[in-house]
């Protein structure tokens, strides 16, 4: 059995790689901490998320004790395949961050614009150098989405569009089933948004909104 000092793991990733990539803690500082000291503790990690069983776990036990070199080659390459992981991640998805918020933004705007049958262009990457950039974009997207559904009655919310607007794209819908798309597709992005960050070692706050 595993000895009682056997780490437990923040399995949020949403993805098995992840939580593997994220065994490091504080990887961006002079003193990252790693979570997987062992043998032992690569196979708690197998047990807690899921892809051991405790039977597998007294068998995996058992082996590396009667073949202990072996369980030391296991470990190591375990430990290759992760920094792989990260590595792949770091050079194609977390550099992304920035763009993923940029996104969100982007898409609200252009579906309220959609409902308008007003016109849209793709946002420049000057649009958004800095974070102020950001931020008065956030409040400019906002306030002109809200200003969209203030000037909609219950009905006009609810109702199906019946004229295709110039730059639609799939089945028409209403406003409503729009808005609801927005919020859905801002809160998937930032599901990524928050597994990169914890990934790359910034746990993100609680995004529980009724913990919140």
């Amino acid at each position: 059995m595993l000895g009682v000092s056997t780490p437990s793991f923040e399995l949020t990733g949403g993805r098995l790689c992840l939580d593997f990539a994220n065994t490091v803690d504080d990887r961006p500082t002079d003193h990252p901490k790693d979570r997987l000291k062992g043998y032992e503790a690569l196979v708690a990690f197998g047990l807690q998320a899921g892809i051991l069983s405790n039977a597998e776990v007294r068998e995996l036990a058992s082996a590396s004790r009667r073949y202990p070199r072996k369980g030391a080659r296991i470990f190591r390459e375990a430990m290759a395949l992760r920094e792989t992981i990260f590595r792949i991640f770091a050079a194609v998805v977390i550099p992304t961050v920035w763009k993923q918020l940029v996104h969100i933004l982007e898409v609200e705007e252009t579906w309220v614009l959609d409902l308008q049958d007003q016109s849209w262009t793709h946002w420049r990457e000057e649009d958004c150098a800095d974070l102020r950039a950001l931020l008065a974009n956030k409040a400019r997207v906002q306030s002109a989405t809200q200003d969209y559904l203030h000037g909609l009655s219950d009905m006009e919310l609810n109702r199906r569009l019946t004229e295709r607007p110039q730059q639609w794209v799939g089945e028409l819908r209403s406003p409503a089933f729009i808005i609801l798309h927005i919020v859905t597709h801002a809160f998937h992005h930032k599901g990524q948004v928050v597994a990169m960050l914890r990934t790359l070692g910034y746990p993100a706050p609680d995004t529980d909104l009724q913990r919140a």
